[in-house]
This record gives C-alpha cells, sequence and structure tokens, in this order.
C-alpha cells in the first residue's frame, strides 16, 4: 500500500496479513482515503504479545479485518477540519463502528476514539492523508473476541481431576488419601495392605526328573 510509508510498516504487514490490500485499492479507487495509523514504535512498544498473536492466528482473520477497517474512512479529512473545538463522528470501512474526533481549541489537542493523534497530516499524498496516533484503536467487538479467546486457553490449560475410584469389595466410592509429607514412603489403604497376594506352590525338591515322576506315578 503506497501510502503507508516507512513509518508504518508494521500496519503494512498486518494489512497485507488481513488480506486488505484489494479493498483498500477499490475504496481509493472511488475517494480519498483518512487512515489514523499507529507508527511502528507504538505498535512494537505498546501492542500486547498475546494480542498479537490473536490477530495472527488465521481463525481470527475477521477480528483482524475488523480492527484494520475501523482505523480507516473512506474520505479525505486533513487537519485545518480541527480547527473549531467540538466533536464529529465518521463512518469507517468497518461498518459496526464508528470513529470519534475530538478537538480542543485551546489546547489545540486532538483525540481520535480516546488516542492522541500526535502526527497530524503526518502523509499527505493525492490518494489520502495519514495521521499518526499514539497506539492501536481496539473495537469493542475485537477485544470481546480476544477475552473469550483467552478465557477459553485458560479453560482448557487446566488439567481436569480424575474420575472418583470405586473399591471393587465394597462398592463405594474410595476416600482420597490424606496429604504425605515430601519423602515419605507411600501408604498403601488398609485393604490393600491386607490383601492376600498370590499363592506360591513350594518349589519341587532336587533330584532326577524322571525319578520324581515314577514316585509319584505308584
Amino acid at each position: 500500500m503506497a501510502l503507508l510509508d516507512s513509518h508504518y510498516t508494521e500496519l503494512a504487514e498486518l494489512v497485507e496479513k488481513a488480506m486488505l490490500l484489494q479493498t483498500l485499492e477499490d475504496t481509493v479507487g472511488k475517494n480519498n482515503i483518512t487512515i489514523f495509523a499507529p507508527k511502528n514504535q507504538a505498535l512494537e512498544r505498546d501492542l500486547d504479545p498475546n494480542f498479537k498473536t490473536f490477530l495472527l492466528e488465521p481463525r481470527n482473520l475477521k477480528s483482524l479485518q475488523t480492527l484494520l477497517m475501523s482505523h480507516i474512512i473512506p474520505t479525505r479529512i486533513n487537519g485545518s477540519v480541527y480547527n473549531k473545538a467540538g466533536s464529529t463522528r465518521h463512518r469507517t470501512l468497518s461498518l459496526e463502528h464508528k470513529i470519534v474526533i475530538q478537538s480542543n481549541e485551546t489546547s489545540q489537542q486532538w483525540l481520535v476514539n480516546g488516542a492522541k493523534i500526535v502526527h497530524l497530516n503526518d502523509v499527505m499524498r493525492p490518494d489520502g492523508v495519514i495521521h499518526g496516533i499514539e497506539r492501536l484503536l481496539i473495537p469493542r467487538s475485537v477485544q470481546d473476541d480476544f477475552n473469550r479467546r483467552r478465557s477459553l486457553v485458560s479453560i482448557a490449560a487446566i488439567k481436569p481431576e480424575g474420575a472418583p475410584e470405586v473399591d471393587p469389595r465394597t462398592h463405594r466410592l474410595k476416600k482420597p488419601p490424606p496429604p504425605q509429607n515430601p519423602g515419605s514412603p507411600p501408604a498403601l489403604p488398609i485393604f490393600d495392605a491386607l490383601a492376600p497376594g498370590p499363592s506360591l506352590a513350594p518349589a519341587p525338591a532336587p533330584g532326577n526328573g524322571r525319578f520324581l515322576a515314577l514316585t509319584l506315578l505308584m
């Protein structure tokens, strides 16, 4: 994507992985676009590694697409529109999410969905404009999806308890053994300790095997 220069290669890589290049080219062909983009340092420094792993998993492609399209407005908005205090709402390429731009005439501070615009009109080209922002904008639906996935992973990581054991003699559930001190020998239940072992036949007396067999036949 030509509009994203060397300061935004991390974002451009995400756009490519999300398979949105054709969508952006089609949008630019119809009208100019405005991108609110965090620079490489913000994505590398501030983005949760687990969240980035979540975005790059193939099964979460829709979440990645929703997140990226929520940073793009299908119209050109230059810095000159922020000269007056107030807030405006704009439709993004992700139809379910909108961007709210707030400006403060006194402090000359501009916010987009609560994130500071730190580089106004950072990249201006015939097909659009980029405003640099301090961090990634994460829609609520994407955050909720990430939280659900994280909860499922946490649940799956818990080792399930074994099924209760049944005593074959009493047909009752076995009581769990009491906790033991480290290094102590294992304690057997009383019915296991007293259970008779296999019977052992006496060993034959040494001698001629043929003579012993004849003696038994007599």
